[in-house]
């Protein structure tokens, strides 16, 4: 009998231990690591793991990462644009949503362009982020911007954080007009065309010092 009980711990013990692992396995498939991790700001020239990279203010509704090669062989530049909730408020009363309503929360849905780009020595690129739902947004808010870069050895990754100023030309005058529902696609689809790229004379130079 306590063979047959120490058989049946040994079993529950090893199950145990396999569905911890499978859990941890779970959590951890959705993180990412990185060599390293820095903390940077916008309008600044960083370098990172050979790369230099520069996080600019772009167009209205969208911001732009210049990235050049500084190294002897090809890097790879991602950008994640990482969470954050856009906030605003929902009506019921459909007339505006400056009446009586309730607050609520959407995820801030964003668009890349250019993205995982391959640079070559001495070559630059842009990378744009595009804030796809920008017409709900209506209070202020604060995303991370996390820009990777990989020389195939290593990935190093720096944080930028982008608030509803660095994506708005005029983030008060866009909340007003979303709280009015002005620029609601499905009323103001005209609002939408062309938003979200950029002109063919668009330039972001990267300071060489």
């Amino acid at each position: 009998m306590i063979s047959r009980i120490l058989i049946i711990d040994s079993k529950l013990s090893s199950f145990i231990i396999v569905t911890a692992i499978s859990l941890l396995s779970l959590l951890t498939a959705s993180c990412v690591s990185y060599d390293s991790v820095e903390e940077g700001e916008m309008n600044t020239v960083y370098k990172v793991n050979g790369g230099s990279v520069l996080m600019d203010k772009g167009i209205d509704k969208m911001v732009v990462l210049g990235a050049r090669n500084d190294s002897d062989s090809d890097i790879t530049v991602t950008v994640r644009a990482i969470g954050g909730e856009i906030g605003y408020r929902s009506s019921s009363s459909g007339v505006s949503n400056f009446s009586k309503s309730s607050s609520s929360m959407t995820r801030g849905a964003y668009l890349t362009g250019g993205n995982n780009a391959i640079i070559h020595p001495g070559e630059e690129t842009m990378i744009t982020v595009f804030l796809k739902n920008w017409y709900m947004a209506n209070k202020k808010f604060k995303h991370r911007m996390e820009v990777i870069v990989d020389n195939g050895i290593e990935r190093h990754a720096i944080n930028i954080y982008a608030t509803q100023d660095d994506i708005f030309d005029d983030s008060k005058k866009t909340f007003t007009y979303n709280k009015l529902g002005k620029n609601d696609p499905s009323r103001n689809g005209a609002v939408h065309m062309g938003v979200g790229v950029l002109p063919g004379d668009f330039v972001l130079t990267i300071p060489l010092k």
